[in-house]
């Protein structure tokens, strides 16, 4: 998200494009139709970090408006 890659440059010494490289699939926040946004994609679970109040806040009320709300929505109704 625009706000994960903010506290990257911010709290770490890290690039976005170093974290990113450690990731298997990479997608655009904006993006609802990625292949994590769907009951099929498989995992073991969701972890958001960093999680603002208003990402928080959209899960507990399901108001997917961007990616990250929109995947941890589908793990907790999987």
């Amino acid at each position: 998200s625009n706000g994960g890659k903010l506290n990257i440059a911010l709290e770490t010494s890290w690039q976005v494009k170093d974290v990113e490289s450690l990731a298997h699939e990479v997608h655009s926040d904006q993006n609802l139709a990625a292949s994590i946004a769907s009951g099929s994609f498989r995992t073991a679970g969701m972890i958001v970090a960093p999680c603002s109040m208003k990402t928080l806040s959209g899960i507990v009320s399901s108001y997917a408006d961007n990616l990250v709300v929109r995947a941890a929505d589908v793990i907790l109704k999987e």
